[in-house]
Order: C-alpha cells, then structure tokens, then sequence
C-alpha cells in the first residue's frame, strides 16, 4: 500500500459514523460509572454520620429482637436495661414493682416453655422481689405492701420457692398490725377463734400463714 493510498482510507474512516445505540449505550455506561463514584465519594466524606446512623439501627433491632427474651437469653441484658431507661421516671417502689411483676410473667413463661431458662429465671425473681419487699418494708403504703405479699402468693402457687428473708419480716410486721387492730373491734365467736388461730401461728413464726388467716378473718 503506497502513502497515498494509506491517506485515502483515513480520510474514508473520518466519514464513518457509530450507530446511535452504540453511541447511546457507551453514554450510560460512562454516566453510570461516574454516578456510582459520586455515590461512594459522598459516603466517604460522611462516614461518621453513615456511622452513627447505621449503629443506632442496629440498637433499634436489638431492643426489639430483645423484647420477648428471657433470663439466660443472650439478649436479657438488654432488655433489662432498656426496662431500667424505661422506669427510671418512675419513684422506687413503682420501680420494684413493675420488675418484680415482669419477673414473675418470665417465670411463668419458663416455666411453661423453657426448661432451660428456669434457673435463671428463678434467680432474676429472688432478686428482684428482694428489692421490691426491701421498698414495702420502709413503705407504710397498704397498696404496696399488698402487692408484694400478691406477687409472693402467685410465686408460691407455681410451686417455687425462692429465698427472700425479708418477706418473712414484711409477712411479720403486717400480722403485728393487723392483730393489734383486729383486738379493738367486736367479733363474733368465729372471729374470735380465728384471731386466736392467727396469734398461735404467729408465735411459731409461721407468719405468711397468720397473714392469711387475718385476711380470712377480715373478709
């Protein structure tokens, strides 16, 4: 091929013109190529608010994944401190109250479907009416002081025991009351047996069944 023959064929390939989908096709694909850099710039330069966003989702999910979670779930904890920034505005013995009223529904749930939480389930219980009978003793509040004695009762008719000193001590100054009171009014022979009843057993310190006997007595 001479030298003038090489400079025809190019000035033939200045006239060749791309096909319209070629060229269109190209156009996106270069347009497309610089959308996604913009996208991953713009992230960059805001990495720590896609941080923090991203890391308030993922408390989001775990408080909700933790709602229904059990003592000795992996996710207890959290839901024990969400239940604390739930309750904080709340005074002390409403406090108590609701978490030893939570407690005693996961110990139901335990009981009736996870065997494998029992232990745990027990142990949050114990130490959470422990708390809230701690409240009741320095509450001169009947309500309070009948809540727990309830919460104690339902414990009771589950068939677990659970170690808590001071309910025998709140079970006691109750009883005290309730018989100092009861001396005052007029009774029947009936009543009268059945306070005699309630101060045998309270001398031997059997107090949760003096208690009953008064409520019996007083009904």
């Amino acid at each position: 091929m001479t030298e003038k023959d090489l400079i025809n064929n190019l000035k033939q390939l200045k006239k060749v013109q791309p096909r319209k989908e070629w060229a269109v096709f190209t156009k996106q694909e270069i347009l497309g190529i610089q959308e996604n850099i913009s996208v991953f710039s713009f992230i960059l330069r805001h990495k720590p608010a896609f941080a923090s966003v991203s890391l308030f989702c993922f408390i989001i999910a775990l408080t909700v994944l933790s709602y229904n979670a059990l003592p000795g779930d992996v996710l207890f904890p959290i839901r024990k401190t969400t239940e604390k920034i739930e309750l904080s505005t709340k005074i002390d013995q409403v406090q108590s109250l609701a978490i030893a009223q939570r407690r005693l529904e996961d110990l139901k749930k335990a009981q009736e479907k996870a065997e494998k939480n029992m232990g745990p389930a027990i142990s949050e219980m114990q130490n959470s009416m422990s708390q809230a009978t701690k409240i009741a003793l320095k509450s001169q509040e009947k309500l309070v002081v009948q809540q727990v004695i309830d919460i104690d009762n339902e414990i009771k008719s589950l068939g677990v025991l659970i170690e808590n000193q001071e309910i025998e001590q709140l079970y006691k100054r109750e009883v005290e009351l309730e018989i100092e009171r009861i001396k005052q009014l007029s009774l029947t022979l009936e009543q009268t047996e059945m306070l005699e009843k309630a101060i045998e057993l309270f001398d031997q310190e059997q107090y949760a069944e003096a208690y009953l006997m008064i409520l019996e007595l007083s009904s």
